[in-house]
């Protein structure tokens, strides 16, 4: 079985107006929240009604044990440019790259 951390983009979609669906509910996953992902969900929610989904989404997440934090390390490759000699940005496109 898959595991799968489902990015804010997509809960956003499905929130507001039911998208993704084949992605969220694949009955061969088992889905993680990440912890960013329900600052970033309740960082964009600006009413009470908005806040309401996304914490049930996070007590059923912690009832099953499937809370997920990242570790500062993950942060800090995230970050890293995987070329030192050369910029991120090219032309106003991030360049392409593989870590290893």
């Amino acid at each position: 079985m898959r595991c799968l951390i489902v990015d804010t983009n997509l809960y956003i979609d499905w929130l507001n107006v039911g998208k993704h669906e084949p992605i969220l509910f694949r009955p061969d996953a088992v889905k993680f929240m990440s912890t960013v992902v329900m600052m970033e969900l309740l960082a964009g929610a600006y009413s009470v009604h908005g806040r309401t989904r996304p914490h049930d989404l996070f007590t059923t997440f912690t009832k099953l044990g499937r809370i997920v934090t990242p570790f500062s390390a993950t942060y800090q490759e995230a970050g890293t440019p995987c070329d030192h000699k050369s910029p991120i940005w090219a032309h106003g496109t991030r360049a392409k790259c593989l870590r290893s």
